[in-house]
């Protein structure tokens, strides 16, 4: 039986056994889900994205993104408490994962062997390569299209973007005007002789 199927067949027994249907809370950008040496709840994300960090050298350093359907806290599952913080990086959603049996636990314990892989992946994007490619990741990371206009209002803070992906707020700020065209400035208007408006007459 693979991941899959014990999560479907976990699910079906929590359905069965009367557990209440999973909640989904909204995050504010910014807004803590978990805290280091908290012991809390297995959170799994619905919509948006999370930061992941570790407190280093009198800072936090991100180490993961945690996007919709990622599991946040898996130290619950041992009964630790959590060893990371977690806050929303946009608006975002999540719900608490209901683990009722033993069966469930070990699924959700090999599907974080995957998860794990692919935020390694998601942060070597993030991290190496051209910035434009980096931007690029990111705003897709963030549930957005690079070329949708509407999607720069649901971006994060360009120094927040900046320090993401280790690059300078201008780099973000440049490569989003050349992805963006509604960032771009309005070109001055011209009149029919190719004079701005309120400029001398050509004679």
């Amino acid at each position: 039986m693979n991941i899959r199927t014990n999560l479907a067949s976990a699910r079906r027994e929590t359905v069965a056994h009367g557990y209440p249907s999973p909640v989904v809370t909204a995050f504010a950008r910014g807004q803590a889900l978990l805290r280091a040496g908290q012991c809390g709840a297995l959170w799994r994300v619905v919509s948006g994205a999370f930061r992941v960090e570790r407190q280093g050298d009198g800072a936090h350093a991100l180490i993961q993104l945690a996007l919709p359907g990622d599991c946040i806290g898996l130290e619950s599952l041992f009964g630790q408490p959590c060893t990371v913080t977690v806050s929303a990086l946009v608006a975002s959603t999540a719900r608490i994962e209901p683990v009722p049996d033993e069966a469930t636990r070990l699924a959700l314990v090999a599907q974080a062997l995957v998860q794990q892989q692919r935020q390694a992946q998601d942060m070597a994007r993030l991290r190496i390569g051209a910035a434009a490619d980096r931007v690029a990741w990111l705003v897709r990371c963030v549930g957005g299209d690079v070329a949708d206009p509407a999607t720069r209002k649901a971006l994060p803070p360009l120094r927040e973007m900046a320090r993401i992906i280790d690059v300078a707020p201008e780099t973000i700020c440049r490569q989003l005007r050349r992805r963006m065209p509604s960032l771009k400035p309005p070109r001055p208007r011209t009149d029919a002789l190719g004079a701005r408006p309120g400029s001398p007459a050509r004679v």
